[in-house]
């Protein structure tokens, strides 16, 4: 799902266009307020890809910039093949796992927001995932790590489209349950719907509000 369109559709972030002399009076509308980074998620179909050659990660310093601008939330986009190679169930892998980590530390250790978000379309390397057991456990997986950090905020998956509603149902409620279970009891977890989200299923659910979200 393209940034601005998550914003507009949720309503929980703001994106703030205009000149940075503005963005500050707007701020005060918003809880979250924020950019799409971009670079993870890059070589499709490349895995596990060479760092820095088919994939990168956004330099550090520039949350600062937007720090300083008035924002504070930034969606990390990942690819899940990279994350967890070869099958939902598996192990993260620790090199990218350790560069995601740094990514959210260093965003919610400056008072941010970090949004991270598998940017695969609802398929696992290039096919429709229908494995919602083992989907709900690669999720629990990914938050283990970031369960203690109430500065996360989760996106099930970027975009779903050309898949049955209650596909996506299922696998947005197995992420929930998925994170829920890691420990991650909390933060915010955005669900998206199909047909890259132009059919809407998106919002945000906290702990109290998770039994069936999706």
């Amino acid at each position: 799902m393209h940034f601005l369109s998550i914003l507009a559709a949720a309503g929980t972030v703001g994106l703030a266009v205009a000149a940075p002399g503005k963005l500050k009076k707007r701020a005060g509308k918003f809880k979250y307020i924020g950019v799409n980074e971009s670079g993870p998620e890059f070589g499709d179909g490349k895995y596990p890809g060479i760092y820095n050659k088919d994939y990168t990660w956004p330099t550090l310093s520039t949350y600062d910039t937007f720090l300083a601008a008035g924002m504070n939330t930034f969606r990390i986009n990942f690819s899940m093949e990279r994350m967890i190679p070869n099958q939902l169930t598996g192990s993260l892998d620790p090199g990218y796992i350790g560069n995601l980590t740094q990514q959210v530390n260093y965003i919610t250790s400056r008072g941010g927001y970090a949004m991270i978000q598998p940017h695969n379309y609802g398929r696992f390397y290039g096919d429709i995932i229908t494995d919602t057991a083992g989907f709900q456990a690669f999720w629990q997986t990914l938050a283990a790590p970031f369960a203690s950090n109430p500065n996360v905020i989760f996106d099930t998956n970027n975009e779903y489209n050309t898949m049955a509603g209650v596909l996506v149902a299922q696998l947005n409620q197995a992420a929930i349950n998925g994170i829920r279970a890691s420990g991650a009891t909390s933060q915010v977890i955005n669900v998206e719907g199909n047909g890259r989200s132009g059919q809407l299923l998106y919002g945000r659910y906290r702990h109290d509000h998770d039994a069936d979200a999706a």
